[in-house]
């Protein structure tokens, strides 16, 4: 009997073991950074450097790279050195998505999880202050035009191979739905509501309707995430949530993220016009956002609603807006030697004939011009902006 019993115990400490087993999540491949960065097509070395024309992009000699950036020409072996080159790796959304979109075709799913953790652990930037990782949320529509479009179970399908490879990935719990949305988008098309066919309409709310659910139930960990607000904010907007709704969590993560200004941007297109907003409400809407990041901050988010989502020419003919405020935004905006931002800064000073502002940007673009950049000085001015600066006085 008590033979028995030790049998009966061993096979339930075996079954034991065997349930355990089978409920062990698979180890997620670890990638390989040499092998990653030796696969990568990317568009990374377009410097223009100091002393050639002004015009075009050139590529310069290895020497002045070097000198910004002296190992750039090494294969990155470690975290410590892929978080010190991540200028040079990842320099511009443009260049990040390119190289993310080749990865995602071969599905390289481990390079494109090391990439994440390398720009999320030393929360990288662009030189406009943008955040780095959001250029993964970017590239999902790059993915769909790659592959010629996908469907609702192409995504499924794809998503599960990226969750068997990386079982804790919080990329898949938020780079599934974005692709959901891409496709909407895709069915639907950009055109305006009335020449969309029912078809791709139905099929427009039915995808984003589904996004939006995959991304509420994503786990808390990922819910605390700077992607899952960007992604939450254009989700809500592309499922016709209130207004209200998307400026409620658009003060929460900024006030959580006070450094990704961009937040602002999903919920201030919904307060446009042809979202059903009114230029009152979209001013009440920048004057808030201002406020609510403070000083100088509070000034570049004003400028970047007004230019970004309207653009120059148009902001102009706004009722109310603060021209004031919008140049004290373009020009802290400008200091970090974006080159958008500092064309930005001199178009709003040609468009309003703002002679302070031409002359703050014409200053950047020399100091910018000192060191090797991804573009060259775009110090052209139009016709138009040329016939004005003749007229002011010599500096």
């Amino acid at each position: 009997m008590k033979g028995n019993k030790q049998f009966s115990h061993l096979r339930m400490l075996a079954l034991a073991v065997a349930l355990a087993a089978a409920t062990v999540r698979p180890a997620a491949a670890a990638a390989d950074p040499a092998a990653c960065w030796q696969d990568t097509p990317r568009l990374t070395f377009e410097y223009w450097p100091p002393g050639t024309s002004v015009g075009g992009n050139a590529t310069p000699a290895p020497k002045e790279i070097r000198a910004k950036y002296p190992r750039f020409l090494q294969t990155p072996t470690t975290d410590a050195e892929r978080a010190a080159l991540h200028p040079v790796l990842w320099p511009s959304d443009r260049s990040t998505r390119f190289t993310l979109r080749h990865w995602l075709l071969a599905e390289r799913f481990d390079c494109v999880e090391q990439a994440f953790r390398d720009l999320d652990g030393v929360q990288a930037r662009y030189a406009d202050g943008d955040s780095k990782v959001v250029s993964f949320l970017a590239t999902m529509p790059d993915l769909l035009d790659a592959r010629n479009g996908m469907t609702e179970r192409d995504i499924e399908t794809f998503m599960q191979r990226w969750r068997t490879a990386q079982p804790d990935s919080l990329l898949v719990e938020l780079l599934g739905p974005r692709l959901l949305n891409a496709a909407a988008w895709d069915a639907r098309g950009t055109d305006t509501a009335d020449k969309v066919t029912p078809e791709g309409l139905q099929l427009f709310r039915s995808l984003n309707a589904k996004a939006l659910q995959q991304v509420k139930a994503a786990r808390a960990s990922t819910q605390t995430h700077l992607l899952w607000h960007y992604l939450t904010l254009r989700l809500l907007g592309d499922n016709r949530a209130p207004v209200e709704a998307l400026d409620t969590l658009t003060f929460a993560a900024l006030k959580r993220f006070p450094d990704d200004i961009a937040l602002a941007l999903v919920a201030g297109n919904q307060h446009m016009p042809q979202w059903g907003g009114s230029p009152r409400a979209f001013e009440a809407y920048a004057v808030q956002v201002r406020s609510a990041l403070g000083a100088e901050r509070g000034d570049i988010a004003y400028a970047m609603l007004y230019t970004r989502l309207m653009g120059t020419p148009e902001l102009l003919l706004h009722p109310a807006v603060q021209r004031k405020v919008v140049r004290a935004g373009l020009v802290a905006a400008a200091r970090s030697s974006d080159s958008l931002a500092i064309q930005r800064l001199q178009l709003f000073a040609c468009s309003t004939r703002d002679e302070p502002a031409l002359r703050a940007a014409q200053d950047l673009w020399v100091s910018y011009g000192r060191e090797p950049q991804l573009s060259a000085p775009a110090t052209e001015l139009d016709a138009r902006c040329r016939a004005w600066v003749e007229t002011l006085p010599p500096r």
